[in-house]
């Protein structure tokens, strides 16, 4: 497999995970399937690309799914209990994000899971629970 179906595969089982979770009614375990299927191939895909950032930081088409990899490996983190795990991850991929976020086509950047980021970011910052 690749690094791009493998990211994009991770990215679809996040989505289904998000989506289950809002649903009218949903207890805390909804959707935890799709999240708990979803963390291995975000590790594989960030695996696959630390290479290519650490060669390439500004190169947005390795740096964007490396970044919201991490990014939605920090949601997973938040949602298991682990909030330095969540924090480590966001420190590694906001900044990596940020670094190529002008020169990113809007196509290819993850709106939801870059909100859901920031505010995970102030939420741990404020020492509240997701």
């Amino acid at each position: 497999s690749t690094w791009s179906g493998v990211w994009r595969a991770a990215e679809a089982l996040c989505g289904a995970w998000r989506y289950e979770s809002s649903q009218t009614g949903a207890d805390a375990q909804s959707g935890t399937g799709y999240r708990d299927r979803a963390a291995p191939l975000l590790r594989e895909a960030i695996a696959s690309l630390d290479d290519d950032v650490r060669k390439a930081p500004d190169d947005a088409w390795v740096v964007v799914p490396w970044g919201f990899s991490h990014l939605l490996m920090a949601e997973i983190e938040a949602a298991r209990g682990d909030r330095d795990a969540a924090r480590r991850e966001l420190a590694t991929g906001l900044p990596a994000l940020q670094r190529v976020e002008s020169n990113t086509p809007r196509d290819y950047w993850n709106g939801v899971a870059w909100r859901a980021a920031k505010a995970l970011e102030q939420s741990l910052a404020a020492g509240s629970p997701r």
